[in-house]
C-alpha cells in the first residue's frame, strides 16, 4: 500500500519475515532494514522474529532500540530482544512452542477483550516483564503480547496467524500510531 504512513521493517531472518514485510506493506510504505542498521526516519518501526540465535542478535536488536525515535512492534524474536533490553526475563521452554494457540486479550487497548487463535513458533517464554511493560495478552504458555514505553510486544506471529493476526497487528499499528501523533491511525479501524 502507498500511503502517508512509513514503516521500518527490520528483518532479523525469520521464516516469515517477507510474509511480515507484505503484511505491513498493505497497510504502510516499507523499508526494510538489515539487523545491522541503522534505523531511517520512519513513523513506526518493525521487529521481525528470527530463525536462529546468533548472539550477535541482541547486540544490534539493543542497539536498535536505542536509536528509536518512533514507536514500534516486536513479533516473536522482536518481543522478546525489548523485553530484555527494558531490563525482563525470558525463560527457555522444555520444548519448542509452536502451533495454534488460544491467547486472551485483556485490557490491550488497540483490540477487543477476548481469545484469538494465534500461530506461535519459538523457544522462550516471558520470564518477567522489563520496566514499563504491561502484560495484556495471556495463553498457556503465559504473557502472550505486552505494551509500554511506546512498543507493543507480539510473542506470536501474526502473519502466520489469517485474519486474526492481520487484524492484531494493523490494530496494534493503528494504536502506536494514533498515540505518537495525536490521533492519526491508519485512518481506520481494525
Amino acid at each position: 500500500m502507498a500511503g502517508a504512513i512509513s514503516a521500518a521493517v527490520v528483518d532479523f531472518g525469520s521464516h516469515f519475515s517477507d510474509r511480515l514485510i507484505g503484511l505491513v506493506g498493505e497497510l504502510a510504505d516499507v523499508q526494510a532494514v538489515p539487523p545491522e542498521g541503522p534505523l531511517p526516519q520512519a513513523d513506526v518501526v518493525v521487529f521481525t522474529g528470527r530463525s536462529m540465535r546468533p548472539s550477535s542478535h541482541n547486540m544490534q536488536a539493543f542497539a536498535l532500540f536505542r536509536q528509536l525515535r518512533a514507536p514500534a512492534v516486536g513479533v516473536c524474536y522482536g518481543a522478546e530482544a525489548y523485553n530484555l533490553f527494558a531490563g525482563g526475563t525470558l525463560v527457555r521452554s522444555a520444548s519448542p512452542i509452536s502451533g495454534s494457540v488460544a491467547v486472551e486479550f485483556r485490557g490491550a487497548g488497540f483490540v477487543k477483550d477476548g481469545v484469538y487463535h494465534l500461530y506461535e513458533a519459538r523457544h522462550y517464554r516471558v520470564g518477567r516483564l522489563g520496566r514499563g511493560l504491561v502484560p495484556v495478552a495471556f495463553s498457556v504458555h503465559g504473557v502472550e503480547a505486552y505494551v509500554g514505553n511506546g512498543f507493543v510486544g507480539l510473542l506470536f506471529h501474526p502473519e502466520a496467524s489469517g485474519e486474526q493476526g492481520r487484524m492484531v497487528l494493523a490494530s496494534a499499528l493503528s494504536f502506536l500510531l494514533r498515540r505518537s501523533t495525536g490521533g492519526q491511525g491508519l485512518g481506520k479501524d481494525f
